[in-house]
């Protein structure tokens, strides 16, 4: 995972952490999440870090995935721009 990568998956934790905070229901899930998403997501966070560092880690070790990781997102671009065009 790149760093960027890494960015957009804090950003997402904390966008559920404010929408389950600023959501008012009386579904028992609502209220169950209200209840823990404060421990869960520092939680939710460590373990992104950790899975984005090892992926660093072992893309360091071994270039021949960084060059797969970076030929796949290669190829996906290509395929959205003639999705797009």
């Amino acid at each position: 995972m790149s760093t960027c990568t890494a960015q957009y998956t804090f950003t997402a934790w904390l966008c559920v952490f404010y929408c389950v905070k600023i959501v008012n229901s009386t579904q028992s899930l609502f209220l169950w999440w209200k209840l823990r998403i404060s421990r869960l997501i520092p939680r939710l966070i460590v373990g992104s870090l950790i899975f984005s560092l090892s992926a660093a880690i072992l893309m360091f070790v071994n270039p021949k995935l960084k060059q797969a990781a970076s030929h796949t997102s290669q190829h996906s671009t290509q395929q959205m721009s003639m999705v797009i065009s």
